[in-house]
């Protein structure tokens, strides 16, 4: 189903999630600031915007033919939300709870 997207929680402070054919996992969860978007393949291009809660940009930049990224969110502790598009358009927004 195009567009789909998940997430599941686990006691190891790891959210996984997926965008339909390629999985991804953020860590920690909760974060204290740093944080790693891991996936499960070579991702050819991914945007990254981060909104805090009133939904102002805290960040945005473009990855090219990774598997890994890592971010820090800088702001004050509260909720956040990542979004990433893919290269064919396909959008999933997280959650990002920082302590």
């Amino acid at each position: 189903m195009p567009g789909v997207f998940s997430t599941m929680f686990s006691a190891s402070s790891l959210a996984i999630a997926e965008i339909d054919d390629f999985k991804f996992s953020i860590a920690p969860y909760p974060t204290d600031g740093a944080f790693a978007i891991n996936f499960s393949q070579i991702i050819e291009y991914v945007e990254l915007r981060v909104t805090n809660i009133l939904g102002e940009p805290v960040k945005t930049a473009s990855y090219h033919h990774l598997d890994r990224i890592e971010g820090v969110l800088k702001g004050a502790a509260g909720i956040y939300f990542l979004t990433m598009t893919t290269i064919d358009g396909k959008r999933a927004t997280y959650k990002l709870v920082k302590r």
